[in-house]
């Protein structure tokens, strides 16, 4: 398909039942959430979404992100597949770990997710702190609570962390413990 040949953000193209379409910016795609795409996209059995995020990085390296998806997902960094998994699920955070490469400047990623039929979504998440994706205070504590529950860092020996949604409960990133987290016994 056209855009996985190359990302030409002006193009238009033939979509499904011959309908015209073309990308659309959407600043409120949020990371570390699902993004819905039901509301957004008709029709939505049996059709693909192309997600597109420009990185400029300082230096070549490396990130690690996790996606889920809601159904099949496949990844490219700068015209490379970097992931293809043919899956039928519901969207959660985390379902897919991957360390992609970044060279120093401009780099390109692209997101494919394909749509069985039912709920249809797609979530991203980069993690640390030094990675070229990852701004401001709310991706850093996303980070340091999914570093904690991934077992990538250490949790405390009191309890096990969990994810909340309350707004008192945020790490910033100045905070050296994340004593903010809602624990549960263990």
């Amino acid at each position: 398909y056209p855009p996985e040949k190359g990302v030409d953000l002006k193009a238009t193209y033939k979509g499904k039942n011959g309908q015209s379409v073309s990308w659309k910016h959407q600043p409120d795609f949020p990371d570390g959430e699902m993004i819905d795409f039901e509301p957004l996209f008709k029709p939505k059995i049996d059709v693909a979404v192309y997600l597109t995020r420009q990185v400029k990085a300082s230096a070549a390296c490396e990130v690690e992100v996790e996606m889920g998806s809601d159904d099949t997902i496949t990844v490219w960094v700068n015209g490379k597949n970097v992931l293809a998994h043919r899956v039928a699920r519901s969207c959660r955070l985390g379902d897919e770990y991957l360390r992609i490469g970044l060279k120093k400047g401009d780099n390109t990623l692209l997101f494919k997710i394909c749509q069985g039929n039912m709920q249809f979504g797609f979530a991203f998440q980069a993690m640390g702190t030094d990675s070229p994706l990852v701004t401001g205070e709310i991706p850093l504590q996303f980070n340091m609570l999914n570093a904690i529950r991934s077992g990538r860092r250490k949790s405390s020996r009191f309890g096990t962390p969990e994810l909340t949604h309350r707004a008192e409960s945020l790490i910033k990133p100045t905070d050296r413990d994340p004593v903010d987290i809602v624990l549960r016994r263990t």
